[in-house]
């Protein structure tokens, strides 16, 4: 045979083996298929937890906004010269599960706000003297009729003479 016309054998290492060819086994590529497939999910996984923590904390803030407005409102009301402390009764402040509410934010936000109106006797805790008259308010925003608390907001009204 010509010297052209030889094929060259392949070259051993040192130790004995078959020199490196510059690429990887199959062995290799799916471990590391494998191994991005778990990074990737666990990365997904914890993006996805994150995701609903914030959508929980947005409705939890959403639920205390719509408590503190009611209050306000019952507030304004009870300040009002033509309504007063004695238009603070349950009749004018119903449920949202009530027909007719005054509520529409809670309705619209899909939450549930109760009110809770708890007329106090005078020179009883925590009504501060014999003079006056007081109502506990308590506000709660639940997520659905008997939901999940995700607000609450307890407040007194003291019928104070003028």
């Amino acid at each position: 045979m010509s010297r052209s016309m030889r094929i060259p054998a392949k070259r051993r290492s040192t130790n004995g083996s078959r020199a490196a060819t510059g690429g990887f086994t199959l062995l290799e590529t799916v471990f590391a298929m494998v191994l991005f497939a778990v990074m990737g999910s666990a990365l997904l996984s914890g993006m996805w937890s994150a995701a609903k923590a914030i959508d929980g904390n947005r409705k939890i803030a959403n639920a205390s906004t719509l408590a503190a407005d009611i209050a306000e409102k019952i507030l304004e009301d009870r300040r009002n010269a033509n309504l007063g402390f004695s238009h603070i009764i349950s009749t004018n402040y119903p449920n949202t599960n009530q027909a007719g509410t005054k509520w529409t934010d809670c309705v619209s936000a899909g939450l549930y706000c109760g009110i809770v109106l708890t007329s106090l006797t005078q020179n009883v805790a925590p009504c501060p003297n014999t003079s006056t008259s007081c109502t506990q308010v308590a506000v709660e925003v639940r997520a659905s009729s008997g939901g999940t608390l995700m607000a609450k907001l307890t407040f007194l009204l003291v019928d104070a003479p003028t």
